[in-house]
């Protein structure tokens, strides 16, 4: 999923910084990842197609531009002169907000990616460090996947055309796209060498995908620890979402989702949550006997996702009888 909004330029970042990942002893598939680009796992080579571009995107012109514009301008994309070998369709979304996103459609792509396993680590992992009275701190990398190169002879399969005009131009990503199925594996993948260099050291620290938390009984050595991993995340070559980021050590915060109250060591469910929570029951509600299931589906599925922070009795509540 590629936003709308401005990109910054984190191409080959981690590839200037490759003698950090030969320091912290990160595999050699990482390593030739990180200097040579993704080489995706394929099953066969796609078919070659030319696939139009999705309603949404036609219907969000001036947007799509804008977004391919900053994509190019950050090195993510490049114009090729001749058809890519699988031209892809794009997608724009648009979230609650208004905001959008231009999305690559790369189910056709995806038919042919080998399937890699991988287990995430999450609230799960955190909640293992936690103490009652410590202190953590979070983190955010910038534009996560887009720190991930392609192999040069892959981007053919990553593809898209747009119409400027009467012009019909075509661009290749050269970076890891949302739209990948492997993309959630490669990156994790990338991440953990950062992870396993930390936690040797005692660091309790969880990350899932570009999203990090460390925890420490007291204030002190959760100071020292941010300022580390801040330090390693710059010398690796990710760049950290500054507005996103909380380095100062503190006793409350929101992470994947929920609030992390480490005083009492308690995971709470934001105010946000609750709300849209109480609107979306209000909706139903207001349908009487005619309510559709995809809403009812939609209920159970949030009343499930609370289960962090009030733990099982959302599958009682959910469970069909």
């Amino acid at each position: 999923m590629e936003s709308g909004t401005s990109c910054i330029n984190v191409k080959n970042r981690l590839k200037n910084s490759l003698d950090f990942w030969k320091n912290i002893n990160a595999s050699k598939f990482i390593l030739d990842l990180i200097e040579n680009g993704y080489k995706i796992p394929l099953i066969n080579e796609p078919e070659s197609v030319l696939l139009r571009n999705n309603k949404s995107a036609l219907e969000h012109k001036d947007f799509v531009e804008k977004a391919v514009q900053e994509l190019i301008d950050a090195s993510l994309i490049k114009e090729v002169s001749n058809r890519p070998h699988v031209v892809n369709p794009l997608t724009v979304s648009i979230n609650s907000s208004g905001k959008g996103r231009l999305i690559l459609d790369l189910r056709h792509v995806n038919k042919q990616v080998v399937y890699s396993k991988i287990k995430f680590e999450d609230w799960k992992t955190a909640s293992q460090f936690l103490t009652s009275d410590c202190f953590g701190f979070a983190f955010d990398l910038k534009a996560g996947y887009h720190h991930i190169n392609i192999f040069p002879n892959h981007q053919k399969y990553l593809g898209f055309s747009w119409k400027f005009g009467e012009t019909v131009k075509y661009f290749v990503f050269t970076v890891l796209p949302f739209g990948l199925c492997s993309a959630g594996y490669v990156f994790t993948k990338v991440v953990r060498p950062l992870i396993a260099h930390w936690r040797k050291d005692g660091i309790k620290i969880t990350v899932y995908l570009d999203d990090g938390l460390c925890l420490a009984e007291t204030e002190k050595p959760c100071c020292e620890q941010s300022v580390r991993v801040k330090n390693d995340l710059i010398l690796s070559g990710f760049v950290p979402n500054k507005d996103k980021c909380i380095w100062t050590p503190v006793q409350t915060l929101v992470w994947l989702g929920f609030t992390w109250n480490l005083k009492s060591s308690l995971m709470e469910l934001p105010l946000i949550k609750i709300e849209n929570f109480i609107n979306l029951i209000d909706v139903i509600l207001s349908k009487a006997f005619k309510v559709k299931i995809r809403l009812l589906a939609k209920l159970c599925g949030k009343i499930i996702s609370f289960s962090p922070a009030i733990g099982n009795v959302t599958q009682i509540m959910t469970r069909c009888t």
